[in-house]
């Protein structure tokens, strides 16, 4: 375990984005231990994630058996071969992450430290990114909650308002936009 306090913060929402991850060949090898410790570790954890993460193992454990793939690769813990992601795949991903993190409360600043981190490119194409992307973000992490029925928290509905608050695009989850 690198940070015990990391593995506290998996949340629903973060597991079937690892879950993604595995499926496209992308993800860590920490983000799938992190995942399993939720599984192995359920006391003290939210419940929701816990049954995110017995999700995440079925679903995997499911390619194992019916692929015939080593266990390994099935759960994520090999990278996949071949030509890297399209264009924009990544940058997406990145921005997403950052609305991850500003949605638990973390500063713009620190999330785009944190996301420069995790995909190894500098802040400033992290940034780049997030302007690009965060309309792509916002329907990815929609998309996310409407495939758990996970609803938004009002502390999540406050901050998304609070990010988005000068892009004429954004409507506030619950709403229907007005034409």
């Amino acid at each position: 375990m690198e940070n015990p306090a990391e593995f506290e913060k998996l949340t629903p929402a973060g597991i079937r984005q690892i879950y993604m991850d595995v499926s496209n060949g992308t993800a860590k090898a920490s983000d799938v231990k992190r995942v399993l410790d939720v599984f192995c570790h359920p006391e003290g954890k939210d419940g929701r994630a816990y049954q995110e993460a017995l999700k995440f193992l079925q679903r995997r454990l499911t390619v194992f058996i019916r692929d015939n793939i080593p266990l390994e690769k099935a759960l994520g813990l090999v990278k996949r071969q071949g030509r890297p992601e399209a264009d924009g795949e990544i940058p997406r991903n990145m921005a997403a992450a950052i609305l991850r993190m500003r949605l638990a409360g973390r500063s713009h600043q620190d999330a785009l430290a944190a996301v420069s981190k995790k995909f190894g490119w500098g802040e400033s194409s992290v940034g780049d990114a997030w302007r690009v992307y965060k309309m792509d973000a916002v329907l990815m992490l929609r998309l996310e909650r409407a495939n758990g029925s996970i609803p938004w928290s009002n502390q999540e509905i406050e901050r998304l308002c609070k990010i988005f608050k000068d892009d004429k695009w954004f409507v506030k989850p619950g709403e229907s936009p007005t034409v």
